[in-house]
């Protein structure tokens, strides 16, 4: 199973740099009424072997690149939209292996049906012989299910797997890895989401969590502040303890791992 304590921890924790705005000290907020906007800018993650510093880039709020810097990393994103504002394609980049030379890594490509709604996602690796495509429906219960399908050309696609992904009140609560095989749930706060406002995030929340540099993008309205794994033979437990600004985004967090500390994370807003 991927190890999930950087995906969620660089996905739900703010840091808000606005020198007339004093944060709160909270741990707890339950209004999420004076949401005013906020694009989180820049994130920085401090662990014990390190830092980790994502850094984020917007026309209007069409989210249209990512940068990642760390000691081991040096990656970037860039997301194209066509002329009706629709995510069409994410060319990710990695700059740290020196045969790369800041070439094309995961070329990943959106299609979408007459009601601009999205049918399925394409990923492309360099040098691979086949590509993955990620088929998206929904069931009787509205639960977002994602179809997994070897492509290799001139040959009829193989199907690898599924997840599900069930929803409350816009807030992820539980995954199903084929049926059942991994299961995750989710508790959440009150207070704003931390992707909310980006354009598009309904899209970007349907990516393999490998994509995008591994940045999460599921926070949904609100933050999760408990996640739960089952994999059958392991039980892991992801917690967070946020501080909030008074704008009732969360700008600092504790991150756990099974009770223990893991790392710390600030995000600058804009």
């Amino acid at each position: 199973m991927k190890k999930l304590t950087y995906l969620f921890v660089v996905s739900f924790l703010v840091f808000y740099c606005r020198e007339d705005n004093e944060t709160t000290t909270n741990n707890y907020s339950t209004d999420s009424s004076t949401d005013e906007k906020l694009l989180v800018k820049k994130i920085v993650e401090t662990y014990s072997g390190g830092e980790h510093i994502i850094n984020f880039t917007y026309d209007g709020n069409k989210l249209i690149k990512i940068t990642v810097d760390s000691d081991i990393v040096n990656d970037s994103s860039i997301l194209t939209y066509d002329e009706n504002d629709l995510l069409v394609n994410i060319y990710e980049q990695t700059g740290n292996l020196p045969t790369d030379n800041n070439n094309v890594i995961i070329n990943t490509s959106f299609n979408y049906n007459f009601n601009n709604e999205l049918v399925s996602y394409t990923e492309q690796y360099d040098g691979w012989p086949y590509a993955i495509r990620h088929d998206v429906s929904y069931n009787e219960n509205n639960d977002l299910i994602i179809k997994y399908y070897k492509e290799v050309p001139n040959n009829t696609p193989t199907y690898e797997g599924e997840v599900g992904h069930s929803y409350e009140n816009k807030n992820r609560i539980r995954e199903d890895y084929d049926n059942n095989s991994i299961y995750i749930s989710y508790n959440y706060d009150n207070s704003n989401g931390l992707f909310k406002n980006i354009h598009a995030i309904e899209v970007l929340r349907t990516l393999d969590e490998m994509l995008l540099n591994e940045i999460d993008f599921n926070t949904g309205e609100n933050n999760p502040t408990n996640i739960y794994e089952e994999d059958g033979v392991n039980d892991y437990h992801f917690e967070y303890e946020y501080t909030y600004n008074d704008k009732n985004y969360p700008i600092k967090a504790i991150f756990k791992e099974n009770g223990v500390v893991d790392s710390t994370i600030e995000y600058f807003y804009e």
